[in-house]
C-alpha cells in the first residue's frame, strides 16, 4: 500500500501532477478523487488528460454526469456531485467502462463510497494554509498501482510549485 501527501502552490502545478499521472498510466486505473468543491478535482483531471494526450479541453462533467475523451488511451470523467445516493451510481452502469484501454477519474467520489473502492486510486484534495495552496493525498492498494505511483513521485519531485510533504 502506499500512501503520499503534495504540496500544490497553483493551479498550473496541479494540473502539471495530473500530467503526469496521465503520461505513467497503462489503463484499467480508477482515481477516485475526494474534496470539497475548489480543491483543484478537475484541474487536475484537466492535467491527467493532458498527460493523455486529449486534444480538447477538459470541464468538470458536472451535468452530463460523464463525459469521454480520448488520447492514447480513452479518458472517462465521471461526476457525482449531482447524485444524491449510490443507487443513482449504479445507473450509471460505470463498470462498463472500466477497461485495459481506459482510465476513469470520479469527482465526488465520496457520494459512492464503496464503488471499486478496493482497487482504484484514491486522491484526497484539501485547502492548504494560504488561499492558492492545496495539499494532495494519495492513496493505493494494489501493487501495480504502487508502482505507477512511485513512477509519479519520482517525477513529481521535478515539477515547480509541488512538494512533498
Amino acid at each position: 500500500m502506499t500512501r503520499f501527501r503534495w504540496r500544490i502552490e497553483s493551479p498550473e502545478a496541479m494540473a502539471a501532477l495530473g500530467d503526469a499521472f496521465g503520461r505513467h498510466v497503462r489503463g484499467g486505473e480508477v482515481f477516485r478523487l475526494h474534496g470539497n468543491l475548489g480543491a483543484g478535482k478537475t484541474q487536475w483531471v484537466k492535467g491527467l488528460g493532458q498527460g493523455l494526450g486529449v486534444p480538447e479541453v477538459i470541464n468538470s462533467p458536472s451535468f452530463a454526469l460523464i463525459k469521454p475523451h480520448q488520447g492514447r488511451l480513452a479518458l472517462h470523467h465521471v461526476d457525482f456531485y449531482r447524485l444524491t445516493n449510490p443507487r443513482e451510481c449504479e445507473d450509471l452502469a460505470l463498470e462498463d467502462l472500466i477497461a485495459p484501454d481506459a482510465v476513469m477519474a470520479i469527482e465526488w467520489a465520496e457520494r459512492d463510497p464503496n464503488f471499486h473502492g478496493w482497487d482504484a486510486i484514491d486522491l484526497s484534495f484539501e485547502f492548504g494554509e494560504e488561499d492558492h495552496v492545496r495539499h494532495v493525498a494519495i492513496e493505493c492498494r494494489v501493487l501495480s498501482h504502487d508502482n505507477l505511483t512511485h513512477e509519479v513521485i519520482e517525477e513529481a519531485g521535478f515539477i515547480q510549485g509541488v512538494t512533498a510533504l
